[in-house]
This record gives structure tokens, C-alpha cells and sequence, in this order.
């Protein structure tokens, strides 16, 4: 009778800690092919991809003179208040030495979001043959949460 009730009390130790693994919602999600990381606590997001051309990418190497979205798919755990959602997005790019050529920031307030975009056109000063960093944050000023798409992308010709 103690192996079961030893076994019992095992198994419902297992299935609470599931249960709180389950409800964090955070953890950090790579893309092998392209090198995204999309980190988030407080929020959860079913996918992320580059898009290129209307088309999911599958490369970190984006032609000059391309614009280049990150998207977010079904991210869910916003706060809403007063009928609305309200998102500090803030987007940067910095050269291989670390210096910005890119810093952006904005309030998004809507009253519905379910996806999530940050775009850029790979254009001057980016130079082919250099790899930049691109980093786009989504943090809902109505809770706690956030988003952070990470990508390393390699210009070419």
C-alpha cells in the first residue's frame, strides 16, 4: 500500500509541475534555417518566420534593396484595457562593430492583435558580405509581458 500511494503522490507531483510549466508562458523558440530567436515571458507565440517576397524565408542572407519582415503568429496572453491593447514596439540594427544604424521605437494600441510584424529594407549603409544584428521588442504596456525576435543576417549582392 505505501509503493502506491508513494507512486500516487509521484505522479500528481509530476502532473503539478506540468501544470506550472505549461502556465509560464516563456521560454525562447529557434528558427534553424533562418537563426531567429524569439524569446518571451509573460506571452506565448504559436510561430515566427521571416517573410521575403511574400513568402516565408528560410535564410538569413537577404539581398540589398529587400524588405524583410519578422513575423509573430498567434500571440496570445495580451492585456486589453479600455477596449484596447498597447504595445511598445521597439526595433534596432547594428553593424558587426555594434554601432546603430537603426534605432525605432512606437506605441501600438489596438483593439484587436493576434499577429505581431517588424520590417526593415536591407538598404544603405548595409554593405554586402557584412552581417548585422536586428533586434525587434513587443512589450504589452497593459501587463507584463513581452516578445524579443532576435536574427543575425548576412547581406548579399
Amino acid at each position: 500500500m505505501k509503493t502506491i500511494n508513494k507512486i500516487a503522490g509521484l505522479v500528481f507531483g509530476l502532473f503539478v509541475l506540468s501544470v506550472l510549466l505549461t502556465s509560464c508562458s516563456s521560454g525562447v523558440q529557434k528558427d534553424l534555417g533562418t537563426g531567429l530567436i524569439m524569446s518571451y515571458t509573460g506571452l506565448s507565440v504559436e510561430d515566427s518566420y521571416l517573410k521575403v517576397n511574400e513568402g516565408k524565408f528560410n535564410s538569413n542572407k537577404i539581398p540589398i534593396g529587400k524588405e524583410v519582415v519578422i513575423i509573430l503568429e498567434d500571440v496570445t496572453g495580451l492585456q486589453m484595457k479600455d477596449g484596447v491593447y498597447t504595445i511598445l514596439f521597439e526595433t534596432t540594427v547594428t553593424d558587426p562593430d555594434g554601432n546603430y544604424l537603426l534605432q525605432y521605437n512606437d506605441t501600438l494600441v489596438e483593439p484587436e492583435i493576434r499577429v505581431l510584424k517588424s520590417y526593415i529594407t536591407v538598404a544603405e549603409p548595409m554593405v554586402p558580405g557584412k552581417k548585422y544584428k536586428w533586434i525587434s521588442t513587443f512589450t504589452d504596456l497593459n501587463g507584463k509581458g513581452m516578445v524579443e525576435a532576435t536574427i543575425d543576417i548576412e547581406v548579399i549582392e
